[in-house]
């Protein structure tokens, strides 16, 4: 091996076992490295955005290769946005259940991420919608009054977003009422919830399910 533009007939030998230890440790560390990128959240994210551009873009033969399944949030991940093409597609059908797990039908407690920055959230109140394995699909609730008073009723709001006013429930202490935003859904591991709240009748649940379906066709 030589050693040195400047040199070259100076050479030095190295033991095969000592290079072969070298680059033995030299791939662990490549591997470690690549292992700890590849779990953060932003790097899982990247992933996800690449294969949603993908498939707007019309190129399902690309989108299929770079995901191949579903990705649905593990215990450790944040709530992040649904997305029926890159999560896999929910029916909503009622099924509240005493269980202590998060039923379709049930208002629950879970961190949700700001719209403008999702790396800040706080605790909300949600409308469980569906699973998808260990995954809840939700729509956050507020019980600020974004809709005129009527339960069944629905708007959008000076920023765009949509709402539908679900009214009262054990799920707010207060007795107010409550609207359900139908335009932004998010989707979280199962272990994220916090507690359950209450649960919404089958007609409003339903009512609430077909406002959504109408404006996420396709």
């Amino acid at each position: 091996m030589r050693v040195g533009l400047d040199a070259p007939h100076s050479t030095r030998q190295i033991p095969s076992s000592t290079s072969t230890v070298e680059a033995v440790s030299f791939l662990n560390r490549a591997f470690g490295f690549a292992k700890s990128v590849a779990t953060v959240p932003q790097t899982r994210q990247a992933v996800r955005d690449v294969w949603a551009d993908n498939e707007a873009d019309g190129d399902s033969a690309l989108a299929a290769r770079t995901l191949r399944k579903p990705v649905l949030p593990g215990p450790d991940d944040e709530a992040v946005e649904y997305s029926p093409a890159l999560h896999g597609r929910a029916s909503f059908s009622y099924d509240p259940s005493p269980d202590g797990d998060a039923d379709p039908g049930e208002v629950v407690w879970t961190w949700v991420p700001y719209e403008d920055d999702p790396t800040q959230g706080k605790d909300r109140p949600v409308l469980v919608l569906a699973r998808l394995g260990d995954a809840v699909v939700f729509a956050q609730m507020t019980s600020q009054d974004h809709v005129a008073p009527g339960v069944g009723a629905s708007r959008e709001d000076h920023l765009g977003r949509r709402w539908v006013d679900i009214g009262t429930g054990d799920w707010d202490r207060e007795g107010r009422p409550s609207d359900v935003r139908i335009d932004r859904l998010l989707i979280a591991h199962k272990d994220s919830i916090r507690r359950e709240g209450g649960r919404l009748d089958k007609t409003r649940f339903t009512h609430v399910a077909r406002a959504i379906s109408s404006i996420h066709r396709g």
